[in-house]
């Protein structure tokens, strides 16, 4: 019995050892690790396509442009110089592509497309002098062939050309201008086109810095018959309707004072025009300039053209006169002369290139109006007043001519 009890006691003892140790004979399967992802900097697909764009770029740029795009859309995250000079190149190409793209759009007379694609190289680089300032000529020359769609972009772009100029920038090369003052010049003379029709304030102010640089447009008469329309859409033409209330009625400070501004008026357009005749080398457009200008400098010379042709003349000799700022309060009484001399009734003081005064008792009424520019809209045409009953020298006033073409035009690139 003992025999079997250590038998039962053996077995228990070894089956209590034994199944500790057949639990651990079977242990539960370790964690894997997911395999790793291959390296696409590694792989030799990219080393194909960087060795396409190597070999690209030496002899076709734009076919190496489009291979950089690619390269760079899958291996930018490849931080090594192969990956920073493709990236180099694409951001250096792509604007320049687009330079040249709206510069060879200018070239043709595209505008259209130069806006669009020289827009997207400023809001890259805002500073291209170069570009700015092309885009602003060339703005005016589109509005001048019947674009104006792009007129507030390239007048825009001229201003900004203009003030970047006269802030001592420079283009790192001047295409189309000979240098500053010539492109300083133009420039002005593009802003002038660029708001004639709706601010000829404006535009007169630009036309006249034009024609005060030192650059060839200074020599050129298309400068100056467009600041003697301005001047007279601006100025001339309402205060000659001012002087309707006083038509046939005695003198008064306000009549005075109406007379004498439009008298001062009257002389900027007067010299303006004469500067035109003066620079125009053509006998046929001179002739015809010379005929548009009798009946203004007439009716502001009592009705006569005595001494015209002398002002042609001698007109570019003088210093062209600013523009004229017309008075607000009547001018004094003339005091009576010791001699007891009578001012003569009627008459008008000579064209001067200062702000006229007037004497008269009664001034003559000016009648003669300048002709707007061909296909520009103009102020409404002012009521001619009747003469007055108390002017001695009265005559018929004659007839504006129509405007001549305009002589030779800005210098076409």
């Amino acid at each position: 019995m003992k025999n079997v009890m250590r038998v039962f006691s053996a077995a228990a003892l070894a089956a209590a050892f034994a199944l500790p140790a057949f639990a651990q004979a079977t242990p539960p399967a370790a964690p894997t690790t997911p395999a790793a992802a291959p390296d696409i900097c590694k792989e030799d697909a990219r080393t194909e396509l960087y060795t396409k764009y190597f070999n690209e770029k030496k002899t076709d740029q734009a076919a190496a442009f489009a291979t950089g795009k690619t390269y760079l859309e899958k291996y930018a995250s490849c931080n090594d110089t192969y990956t920073a000079a493709v990236k180099k190149f694409v951001d250096l190409y792509g604007p320049a592509k687009l330079r040249i793209e709206a510069l060879t759009a200018l070239e043709k007379g595209d505008y259209n497309s130069a806006v669009k694609t020289g827009g997207e190289v400023l809001a890259a680089n805002p500073d291209d002098l170069q570009l700015i300032a092309l885009l602003g000529y060339y703005g005016y020359k589109a509005n001048e062939a019947g674009n104006a769609a792009n007129n507030a972009f390239a007048l825009a772009n001229a201003k900004k050309a203009i003030q970047m100029l006269e802030a001592g920038q420079a283009p790192e090369k001047w295409v189309l201008f000979k240098g500053k003052d010539d492109a300083l010049s133009y420039l002005n003379y593009a802003v002038g086109e660029l708001t004639f029709k709706d601010n000829p304030t404006e535009a007169a102010k630009a036309y006249l810095k034009a024609s005060q640089i030192e650059a060839d447009l200074k020599k050129q008469p298309a400068v100056y018959y467009k600041l003697a329309l301005a001047y007279a859409i601006n100025q001339y033409n309402p205060l000659l309707t001012a002087l309707t209330p006083f038509a046939g009625k005695d003198e008064t400070p306000e009549s005075k004072l109406a007379f004498a501004n439009f008298y001062g008026a009257a002389d900027r357009v007067i010299d303006a025009y004469a500067r035109a005749v003066a620079l125009t080398t053509d006998t046929t457009k001179k002739a015809a300039l010379l005929e548009e200008l009798k009946p203004i400098y007439s009716s502001r010379n009592n009705n006569s053209d005595a001494g015209l042709n002398e002002l042609v003349a001698g007109v570019l000799s003088k210093p062209l006169p600013e523009p004229f700022v017309p008075a607000t309060t009547p001018p004094p009484a003339a005091t009576p002369a010791t001699t007891g001399a009578t001012p003569a009734t009627g008459t008008t003081p000579p064209v001067s290139g200062t702000e006229a005064t007037t004497t008269t008792t009664t001034p003559a009424t000016p009648a003669a109006k300048p002709p707007a520019a061909a296909g520009t809209t103009t102020t409404p045409a002012a009521a001619k007043p009747p003469a007055s009953t108390t002017v001695t020298n009265k005559t018929e006033a004659p007839k504006p001519a129509k405007p001549a073409e305009q002589p030779n035009k800005a210098r076409k690139p």
